[in-house]
């Protein structure tokens, strides 16, 4: 898998990478981790993540501490009050898939306060080749109706730790990639192409339902889904006709890995696309 391995690391910045059954994996790794680095505490958005966060969080007895968002968004000023040398972070860029978080303020935040970082960027793997100057670890899943979606596993990495100096966390996880690695790496070559063809559906459909009065939720931010309000049960139904015309798969909201708040999250990362 090592021509895999090569290409996630040119595609992230990181110079430390190891496959993963799954992004849960990544997740539990990431967390074990910070609690051989002594961290006790972890913040994690109040929406727009991921069921796992919390979790695993729990599972090896951390602090959890509930970052309040702007609708997924991450407000690095509240951010502030929370980061700390006994903590860590994970999140996910975009939250919830729809918006595009600040990841230079955030690491920023982070760094200056000693506070562990963890990037989840399955949703965003192929937009830019840097994230890994970002945060201390990075981690993406190649699962189902992902960017890299091969429909099995996963990796993590870092620029700033040696993976391999922390080998027992790993030694829990078995990998099976047999005969995957050309499909892997055909998947992981096309991720700019594919996060970049998204992000464009992603514009033009925002575009449509503005122009028909609809408001998408942070527009100007835009990820790989399309998170769009509705006010009553007339335009929710609206909202699902236009979704049927165009083979557009959706979720309905409150939805804590999306948003909490009555909207309808277009799932454009489900298409088909390359």
């Amino acid at each position: 898998m090592e021509k895999a391995i090569q290409l996630i690391k040119a595609l992230t910045g990181a110079n430390s990478v190891r496959l993963l059954p799954c992004g849960d994996s990544a997740i539990f790794s990431f967390l074990a981790i910070a609690r051989k680095l002594g961290k006790r505490k972890v913040i994690i958005p109040d929406q727009g993540g991921w069921f796992g966060f919390k979790r695993y969080a729990s599972l090896l007895d951390f602090d959890i501490i509930s970052l309040k968002t702007k609708e997924a968004l991450i407000i690095p000023e509240i951010l502030e009050n929370h980061a700390g040398e006994d903590s860590c972070m994970i999140y996910q860029n975009p939250g919830g898939y729809f918006v595009a978080q600040p990841v230079e303020d955030i690491w920023n935040t982070c760094n200056k306060n000693n506070c562990l970082l963890c990037l989840d960027i399955t949703g965003s793997i192929g937009s830019r080749n840097d994230f890994s100057d970002y945060a201390d670890f990075i981690f993406s899943s190649f699962g189902r109706w992902k960017i890299i979606n091969l429909g099995y596993g996963g990796f993590i990495g870092s620029s700033r730790y040696k993976l391999s100096e922390f080998r027992d966390v790993f030694r829990i996880f078995k990998t099976n990639f047999c005969c995957m690695e050309n499909k892997l790496y055909s998947l992981i070559s096309r991720a700019n192409e594919r996060y970049k063809k998204l992000h464009e559906l992603a514009e033009k459909i925002a575009k449509e339902l503005a122009a028909k009065g609809f408001e998408v939720i942070h527009s100007d931010k835009l990820g790989i889904n399309v998170c769009v309000r509705f006010k009553d049960d007339n335009e929710l139904k609206a909202l699902k006709e236009f979704c049927a015309s165009n083979g557009f798969e959706y979720v309905k909201c409150p939805f804590n890995p999306r948003i909490d708040a009555k909207a309808l999250s277009i799932e454009l990362k489900r298409k088909e696309i390359l």
